[in-house]
């Protein structure tokens, strides 16, 4: 997986150890922002075994990270455009498939888009799940879901972070629309931690559960940041490293953690302690 930029009509040229006979043609009036593309190879020959890219006319899309399941499903994580993404995939002897995903009811300058990819299908994309905050109001809105945690095939969790200037909805949006979280006030503009949790028993990954983590005190907010996710399977919990903006004097804000199934205050952490979340039972 990788991000990549050219001109109108240039090949891309992806490595390759023997001649696969892919050379993928930047298409049309995608030329001017970043695509990403994905690509599988033969661990013997090098061969590639089929590759996609995924791109928006009309604006970046970056790779973030991917997961790949015991029967071959590749999860990939992109951050793109709210309005979706356009993709497209080829194999060896194989005619080229292509298709888009335009999720409704998001805007800003940034969502995250959750693909579920099962490359040796004639339509090789499954299923989407796209994160990112609602068309109420006009403002600095993003969502940037930026890793993956696969946990025994049954669950997938995303971390990162998410801000808006203006009240509004963070959804999520696949085949229908759900609700995570209302943000009612926005005297909060800072980055907010986000984990998300999609149940793979779900074929469609719809109707994710996630937390948010809130930096505050009154009138002084800070960053937060989610960082990487890790499962401890002696005490079956996901350990979610997360980042606090702070100047270096004592600071009275208050690490609040809340879930979108509750939707209210669960408990606070203090900060720069680590959030030990149980799988089974946390965001269910």
């Amino acid at each position: 997986m990788g991000t990549y930029r050219g001109s109108d009509g240039t090949n891309m040229e992806l490595p390759d150890t023997v001649d696969s006979s892919l050379d993928p043609t930047i298409p049309g009036g995608a030329g001017n922002y970043d695509r990403t593309y994905l690509a599988a190879y033969d661990r013997h020959t090098g061969a590639i075994l089929w590759w996609m890219y995924f791109y928006h006319s009309s604006g970046n899309t970056w790779g973030q990270d991917m997961a790949v399941a015991s029967d071959g499903t590749v999860y990939l994580l992109l951050i793109g455009d709210p309005g979706g993404l356009t993709w497209v995939f080829q194999a060896p002897g194989g005619g080229t498939v292509s298709g888009s995903w335009n999720p409704t009811g998001l805007s800003g300058s940034r969502a995250s888009h959750l693909l579920k990819i099962q490359p040796y299908r004639s339509i090789p994309l499954v299923a989407q799940s796209s994160i990112g905050l609602s068309v109420l109001g006009s403002g600095n809105k993003a969502c940037d879901l930026k890793h993956l945690l696969l946990v025994g095939d049954t669950l997938l969790f995303a971390s990162g972070e998410f801000r808006t200037s203006v009240a509004s909805n963070l959804n999520a949006v696949s085949f229908s629309t759900s609700l995570l979280f209302t943000i009612t006030s926005a005297s909060n503009t800072k980055n907010r931690g986000l984990l998300v949790r999609w149940n793979l028993a779900d074929p469609d990954l719809s109707s994710p559960t996630a937390a948010q983590l809130r930096y505050e005190a009154l009138l002084n907010n800070a960053d937060v940041t989610g960082h990487r996710l890790a499962y401890d399977p002696v005490s079956n919990r996901i350990r979610w490293l997360v980042e606090m903006q702070d100047p270096a004097s004592p600071s009275s804000r208050t690490l609040y953690y809340d879930l979108s199934s509750g939707g209210g205050l669960c408990y606070h952490i203090c900060d720069r302690s680590c959030a030990h979340l149980q799988p089974s039972n946390t965001l269910s």
